[in-house]
């Protein structure tokens, strides 16, 4: 595994962390003093100071590795055991769906404009 994305930010509170030229003031105090070229300097600055620099190796974190097999497996049981894919499509599974199509089609759409309120 290699990083994502390195950032080239430091912490803010912790002054003697800047680069040279960096600044903690958060500029500009209003909008009518931004300088167009100044901000692409910071975003350039920001996301590819360091583009150039190998990549560091992450190492896999065990933890992480268990509690993803866990969820895999809880996902599985839910799916298969506790009939979460015959409620999902009663049409593949028609022997153990305990909601008409009708039903589980309307309440996707349901939750579908409930979460994108």
């Amino acid at each position: 595994r290699q990083e994502y994305r390195r950032w080239g930010i430091t912490h803010p509170g912790k002054l003697d962390t800047l680069r040279p030229g960096q600044s903690v003031a958060r500029e500009p105090v209003n909008c009518s003093t931004y300088d167009v070229a100044r901000y692409a300097a910071q975003f350039q600055d920001f996301y590819f100071s360091r583009i150039d620099e190998p990549k560091l190796a992450t190492p896999l974190v065990p933890a992480k590795l268990v509690s993803f097999a866990v969820l895999l497996w809880m996902v599985g049981h839910w799916f298969w055991r506790r009939g979460l894919a015959a409620d999902i499509c009663p049409l593949l599974f028609p022997k153990n769906a305990h909601l008409s199509c009708r039903v589980s089609f309307l309440t996707l759409v349901v939750a579908f404009y409930y979460m994108d309120l």
